[in-house]
């Protein structure tokens, strides 16, 4: 899980490929020139769960990139994003997941008291 990224917001459409759907929403989304994500190399990408088509929310693009300082680039980028609909970050094991739910409350309550 090292070298993915999970984009959440996108759009889905039927009979989608996902890795062109990734590569657009950084030439149009982040800002990104067409030399740039041409030279990225995606190992795979695709939606995670199942499709429901009672779910008004579209489901999560899980990429996977051949090289760990290519992902740290689109991360890089991500402050594009800032203030959209859009949202990236890296995918962590579910047990890293559960602890993190645990703590944010606490950040939360704390971030309040700084503030």
């Amino acid at each position: 899980m090292r070298d993915n990224l999970i984009f959440k917001g996108i759009p889905e459409k039927k009979d989608e490929n996902p890795e062109a759907v990734i590569r657009n929403f950084m030439q149009k989304e982040m800002k990104m020139t067409s030399e740039q994500v041409n030279k990225i190399s995606v190992a795979r990408a695709h939606r995670m769960g199942r499709k429901n088509e009672q779910n008004n929310y579209p489901r999560v693009i899980v990429a996977k990139f051949d090289f760990f300082k290519q992902k740290e680039e689109i991360k890089l980028k991500s402050k594009e994003l800032k203030g959209s609909k859009f949202y990236l970050s890296d995918q962590f094991p579910k047990e890293i997941l559960d602890r993190r739910r645990k703590l944010y409350p606490i950040l939360n309550e704390n971030w309040k008291l700084d503030r």
